[in-house]
């Protein structure tokens, strides 16, 4: 099954748990949804409609497995500036791996594989 009809799945999923009363929304409000806005080939965010005019938003995230479901959460503002501040932590690692960079050769045929030359690179001094 494709990643797209697995999110189909959740969106329904999803209009349909948060419509239904719980003991603690004992009111529930139709939830609908408005808009899909892809943020990436594994996530995207879900606007839906609610029944106070109102609406609200999920993040929606795929583990990349196609047995994989589809992940959500509600929104809030400290979620939006924590992974706002998660693109400076993702550059500081690939930075650090990228100078770390090896050359490999095959050592077997079970495909393992044994560093034969650490190659160090001055990121510092790259010409862009």
């Amino acid at each position: 099954m494709r990643y797209i009809d697995k999110l189909q799945e959740t969106i329904k999923e999803v209009e349909i748990k948060f419509s239904q009363p719980t003991q603690k929304y004992t009111n529930p409000q139709e939830f609908k949804l408005d808009k899909v806005v892809p943020l990436s080939d594994l996530t995207a965010a879900l606007i839906f409609n609610r029944g106070s005019n109102t609406k609200t938003l999920l993040f929606a995230f795929h583990n990349g497995s196609t047995e994989g479901k589809w992940q959500y959460f509600f929104v809030r503002e400290s979620h939006v500036l924590g992974l706002s501040r998660l693109k400076d932590a993702y550059d500081l690692v690939e930075n650090h791996n990228f100078s770390k960079a090896y050359y490999a050769e095959k050592k077997d045929k079970a495909n393992t594989y044994e560093a034969t030359e650490k190659v160090e690179i001055d990121i510092d001094n790259l010409p862009f």
